[in-house]
């Protein structure tokens, strides 16, 4: 997995150099003796992933590196330790590879969008460097997968139950979603039932006015009754 991330994304030289000077300024007498490229085994993940923000490499980089990484996964580096094949045959996985292939340039970064902002500026050792916050990703998504465990209530569940389960998991969570992305307000209610909630907007429209509905930016799933 950690071979594929290097074979898309690469590290900023810029910041990757900053962060050398800022580890080797630390120990001046101990880090003089080390190239830069030597230096890269001193610094802490914690520092790479706070001070170093990533690129893509581009399609035919990426491409290159994926398919170096596939013919040694073909031989003896793709065998776990009983000697069995991580990969299906060969055929399957060029197969895979022939459709997948088509997708590289969709995990380019877009042009013109930064994916990195920079949240402050840090002086490590004398050298000031740049704390970046990733926007790849999603944080409702690293949510659900936190939250997903805790959807079944018992590790034994007939298969029905367990559907039912995530399903309403599932709606509660999309709910939850779509009304935190409304922007500039609040979320009104914790209730996830469309039935409810459409008949309670048609109460707060008989009684108080169309300006005053239970959640105005809810749309019915269902017919208005008489």
């Amino acid at each position: 997995m950690s071979a594929m991330a290097g074979a898309l994304l690469a590290y900023n030289q810029a910041d990757m150099r900053l962060l050398i000077s800022a580890v080797r300024n630390g120990n001046k007498e101990m880090y003089s003796k080390y190239s830069d490229e030597e230096m890269i085994s001193f610094l802490k993940p914690h520092q790479i992933k706070s001070y170093v923000h990533r690129v893509t490499r581009g399609v035919e980089n990426s491409a290159v590196a994926v398919e170096f990484i596939l013919e040694r996964f073909k031989g003896p580096a793709g065998l776990d330790i009983d000697g069995i094949p991580l990969l299906k045959d060969d055929a399957a996985v060029n197969s895979h590879w022939a459709t997948a292939s088509k997708h590289l340039s969709c995990m380019q970064d877009p042009p013109g969008m930064p994916l990195y902002i920079n949240t402050k500026v840090v002086t490590l050792n004398g050298v000031e460097l740049n704390r970046y916050k990733c926007q790849r990703g999603t944080n409702a998504l690293e949510g659900l997968h936190a939250h997903l465990p805790r959807a079944v209530p018992s590790q034994r569940c007939g298969i029905m139950p367990f559907q039912v389960y995530l399903i309403s998991f599932a709606v509660q969570w999309n709910s939850r979603m779509e009304s935190l992305r409304v922007a500039g307000k609040e979320r009104q209610s914790s209730c996830v039932d469309p039935r409810r909630i459409q008949l309670l907007n048609q109460q707060s429209e008989l009684l108080f006015g169309r300006e005053h509905l239970f959640k105005p930016d809810f749309t019915a799933p269902m017919p208005l009754g008489k």
